[in-house]
């Protein structure tokens, strides 16, 4: 028999069945979120974008895991912390992969630049040799310097007897920075092939190659801007190889120059007269 307030059976399995299902509620509804999870997470966005913020995400989510895992049950927002770690850390990362790319980019563009201007003035030098050894055979003249066996007064046409009789390579003819020539394949040169400019072809330096102080070769000057080069739209800076096949980097046109019984220090070598420069596309002038 049973007692009087005792609950039958089958009221007995309802109720504790209805009292199963009520337990995970009552958990849930005891446990609290944690306020350091909340903050990890309001840090850690807008730390995509500063990175200190995202280095407080990461700290401040650090400990809000570390004290949930440790709680083990009353402290809810173990999702929260993690991810404002993530976006700290993301944050952070992006951070220093531009500040890498910053630092890393302008001297990558540097070296690349060094090398380019080692080629230039090896470019150069080679040049002058090339002449030297033509002037050895031609009574210490340099191509058409009133010479019988060369032709033509201009760049290209000197540059010309070099290529075909001296075997200079129409490689050495350009600057890699130029973007205004290329290399040739054809037999004969044009402007668009040459990225320098020759002193003049009536100077006495050019009949006369043991003048250590005379340009001879140097970096042309661009069509655009007032004495422009490859090297600087703004005003003209370049290499200059001189008669004795040395190479220099001078930062302006004007410079000490000397020229038979004439010296200065302030020549510059692109004024267009008799002991000055002429770039591949002019062509001189019988009254220069």
């Amino acid at each position: 028999m049973t007692q009087e307030n005792e609950p039958t059976y089958p009221e007995a399995a309802i109720a504790r069945v209805r009292d199963e299902v009520a337990l995970p509620h009552r958990a849930t509804a005891a446990r609290r979120r944690s306020g350091l999870a909340v903050a990890a997470l309001t840090l850690g966005v807008p730390g995509l974008i500063v990175w200190p913020m995202g280095v407080a995400a990461m700290i401040v989510g650090g400990v809000a895991i570390s004290r949930i895992n440790r709680d083990e049950g009353p402290i809810d927002g173990h999702g929260m912390a993690m991810g404002g770690v993530l976006c700290g850390a993301a944050g952070v990362l992006i951070h220093f992969v531009l500040l890498l790319g910053a630092v890393i980019l302008p001297a990558v563009a540097e070296a690349r630049d060094t090398a380019r201007k080692h080629a230039n003035s090896a470019n150069l030098s080679a040049m002058v040799w090339n002449m030297i050894r033509f002037a050895d055979d031609h009574e210490s003249r340099f191509p058409q310097a009133g010479v019988s066996w060369t032709h033509g007064s201009d760049v290209v046409s000197r540059l010309n007897v070099l290529i075909h009789d001296y075997d200079l390579s129409p490689q050495l003819l350009v600057n890699t920075r130029d973007p205004d020539v290329h290399v040739t394949q054809e037999l004969l040169l044009s402007p668009n092939n040459v990225s320098y400019a020759l002193l003049n072809a009536r100077s006495g330096e050019w009949l006369d190659h043991r003048n250590r102080h005379a340009p001879l070769i140097a970096d042309r000057q661009r069509p655009h801007g007032f004495d422009a080069s490859v090297w600087n739209d703004a005003k003209w800076q370049g290499f200059v190889a001189w008669g004795d096949a040395h190479v220099t980097w001078e930062g302006q046109a004007r410079m000490r120059t000397r020229f038979g019984n004439m010296e200065t220090d302030n020549d510059h070598i692109y004024e267009g007269g008799v002991n000055d420069m002429v770039n591949p596309d002019a062509a001189l002038e019988a009254t220069e």
